[in-house]
């Protein structure tokens, strides 16, 4: 194993979902390279009002965990744990019963990583930290240096997925019928019908002076009309 790799007191686990065919299954990781713990908040760019509640204006956004490690072809022990590998870690019949380098392992996990990440599963990680559900795999990374032999060295970057639940109640038939009665016993509002609009002082006004000029000019043409017979083409201009 590389000499920066970090054996650390509580080893990191990762708990995979049903896979078919697979059952559920653990893996531990011998070795922890790196491990970030992420948390960010949407706040928002605009002025708050003073007095108003700021927290109405940060969003925390799903929590991320990264994770680098190597899943050794060797594992070593510690005090208090028998061995890194669990009995069921990486699914029964899966290792190799020689006392030589085992290989399997390494694909096995190899394997399990690819297959999580392909098929969309979510997964949980057990830090030293803390304890991540429901985790999707972002981006997942293998890489080879010299050095490394046949062990699998990984990257992982995890994001957490929220779920929404909703919530549904049930009616008591009584309540449907109270309301169905009421809506017909209310009155029908009628349609087509506009409220009148009572004419203001100064449309009244207008409106009798053109009546009051409008019979005026009535007036004039029945006295010129009696003092004067018009000729045929005077009566029929008027």
């Amino acid at each position: 194993m590389p000499e920066n790799a970090a054996m650390t007191p509580v080893p990191v686990v990762i708990t995979f979902p049903p896979m078919p065919p697979r059952v559920a299954t653990t893996l531990t990781i011998d070795a922890t390279i790196s491990e970030g713990h992420k948390r960010e908040a949407e706040v928002t760019s605009h002025p708050v009002e003073v007095g108003s509640d700021v927290t109405d204006n940060i969003r925390p956004k799903p929590r991320s965990l990264s994770l680098s490690g190597i899943i050794s072809t060797a594992p070593t022990t510690w005090p208090g744990r028998a061995t890194i590998l669990n009995p069921d870690d990486l699914g029964a019949g899966l290792l190799s019963s020689s006392n030589g380098p085992d290989v399997g392992r390494a694909l096995t996990a190899y394997r399990l990583l690819e297959d999580a990440f392909t098929g969309g599963y979510l997964l949980t990680v057990q830090t030293g930290l803390d304890r991540y559900q429901n985790l999707a795999i972002k981006s997942v990374e293998f890489p080879k240096e010299p050095g490394t032999g046949r062990d699998l060295n990984f990257k992982l970057e995890l994001e957490e997925v929220l779920f929404a639940f909703s919530q549904t109640t049930q009616v008591p038939a009584s309540a449907i019928a109270t309301k169905k009665v009421a809506r017909q016993a209310a009155p029908r509002k009628a349609r087509g019908m506009q409220p009148t609009r009572k004419p203001t002082q100064a449309e009244a006004a207008r409106k009798q002076a053109v009546a009051r000029a409008s019979a005026g000019k009535t007036a004039a043409k029945k006295a010129l009309l009696k003092a004067s017979p018009p000729s045929s083409w005077l009566a029929q201009v008027l």
